[in-house]
């Protein structure tokens, strides 16, 4: 097929005015399905990209840049050692521990199933971006004093110190549902109605305080539907209770309270992070608190780090992966969000494969366009017969024919696809259901990747070859 005579006949034949409107006709239209379809697989392809992207940079305002757990068993022995000493390598700019384990929330009747996740307050907020998902009137406040002090932003005053956390256990001789909820006159200060949950007394504050995701703030109070994120607030005052089992007492059949730890919190406010995983059914605590509860000294979960200026979180993992040796496992924030990756990439692939049956359909347009321009040159195969061209020449030229049909189409869509993304990704004109006052994400994000145009041609490379072998065939046949 690299034949140069050839190659010209057919670029001359593809401009050059037919006999019958309608090959003109057919031969446009063949070119603007092809270019269709292929400006449809840039835009979406673009769009998951942006998908992914936003993920990405969502899941950095709630997960840290590397996150260490043990590769056997649900705790890191000697925790607070272990991240002091990955604090003073070069690569890490923090290091925290963190406690998180299932546990059991109740409030006025309601028993809910929730995460705990323990952090320390301080160290939390500078791996993450927390305060950035807060809902309207939360307070980033976890304890009344140490890791997070009630000044400034957060309470406007500086209560004195409180006694230390003691976690209460449930005891009786018989078990009874009224044990688990505490009502809220109970756990703050009735002094001040305007404000119950720091009390009327700046000396005196709720001792341990907790940030709840929006799935849980739903189940406990009544938020209206269709709810703006950014703008719902956290009604004040709302105090709960968490019961967890306990870990070093069996359970007692005749007494089953006794197997649990409780403790009460007020709510300080609410997190929405997009990421279902957290925003079920997540209730974010102090480590003290949690490590009472849970009954633990030095123990940690998990260990969180953040990188240092110009380290990468794969960089990171693999450095900490080296030192810390096969007993612990070391993710980066793609391994922590495998599943969202891995779903958004098949919806991707799904996606593509569905438009090249699409891109595939408007090939037979294709191979009516040359089999009918085929038909209308007879005459013109049969001068070049008579010229001296073989048969193989004349079934060159209309393959050509077939190939700059697909390739016009297909660079035409990819300029037009291309286009269609830079409007969006800077204007935004195509919007998310509709309306974007109810979502963080307001329109369809875009992201191109040069790697992804290459993909778009392989398909359109495959449907030329294909459309060229059949345009060959018949020239052969009219040829004879």
């Amino acid at each position: 097929m690299a034949n140069p005579l050839a190659a010209k006949t057919a670029w001359r034949y593809l401009f050059a005015r037919k006999s019958h409107s309608a090959v003109n006709f057919i031969s446009n239209v063949a070119m603007c399905g092809i270019a269709v379809a292929t400006m449809a697989m840039v835009c979406v392809l673009s769009v998951f990209n942006g998908f992914q992207d936003f993920a990405r940079s969502n899941a950095a305002r709630i997960i840290p840049d590397v996150l260490v757990s043990p590769a056997k068993g649900k705790s890191i022995a000697s925790a607070d050692s272990l991240a002091s000493q990955l604090a003073k390598l070069p690569a890490v700019a923090e290091a925290m521990p963190a406690v998180t384990d299932n546990a059991l929330l109740s409030a006025a009747g309601l028993q809910l199933p929730v995460t705990l996740l323990g952090v320390d307050a301080a160290p939390y907020e500078r791996i993450t971006g927390i305060r950035s998902i807060l809902m309207p009137g939360s307070r980033y406040l976890l304890q009344s004093q140490g890791g997070c002090s009630l000044t400034g932003a957060d309470l406007g005053s500086d209560p004195a110190a409180v006694e230390e956390v003691q976690v209460e256990e449930i005891s009786g001789e018989t078990f009874d549902e009224s044990q688990l909820d505490i009502s809220a006159d109970a756990l703050y200060s009735a002094a001040d109605e305007d404000d119950p949950l720091l009390g009327g007394d700046d000396t005196q504050a709720p001792e341990n305080f907790a940030l709840v995701s929006i799935g849980v703030l739903q189940n406990l109070v009544e938020l209206p539907a269709g709810i703006d994120p950014e703008r719902t607030g956290v009604p004040p005052g709302l105090g709960v209770n968490l019961f967890v089992p306990r870990r070093t007492t069996a359970i007692n059949l005749s007494n089953p309270a006794s197997s649990f730890l409780i403790d009460s919190v007020g709510i300080t406010g609410a997190f929405t992070s997009l990421r279902s995983e957290m925003d079920n059914n997540t209730v974010l605590i102090d480590i003290n608190l949690a490590r009472n509860l849970l009954e633990y000294t030095h123990e940690a979960s998990q260990i969180y780090l953040k990188a240092a200026p110009g380290v990468t979180d794969s960089q990171l993992k693999e450095i900490v992966e080296q030192r810390l040796g096969p007993g612990f496992r070391a993710d980066d924030r793609a391994g922590q969000q495998t599943f969202h990756q891995n779903m958004v990439r098949v919806e991707k692939w799904i996606t593509f494969l569905l438009l090249s049956c699409i891109l595939l359909i408007a090939s037979f347009n294709v191979v009516s366009t040359v089999t009918m321009l085929i038909v209308e040159k007879k005459r013109g195969i049969r001068t070049l017969r008579c010229l001296g061209a073989s048969r193989r020449t004349i079934g060159a030229v209309f393959s050509w024919e077939s190939i700059y049909v697909c390739c016009l189409g297909a660079f035409a869509g990819i300029l037009l696809g291309l286009a269609l993304c830079l409007i969006q990704q800077h204007f935004g004109i195509i919007s998310i259901g509709g309306s974007g006052t109810n979502l963080m994400l307001h329109s369809y994000p875009v992201k191109i990747v040069a790697t992804d145009l290459l993909v778009v041609l392989a398909p359109v490379a495959v449907i030329a070859l294909l459309t060229a072998l059949a345009a060959s065939r018949f020239a052969h046949r009219i040829a004879r």
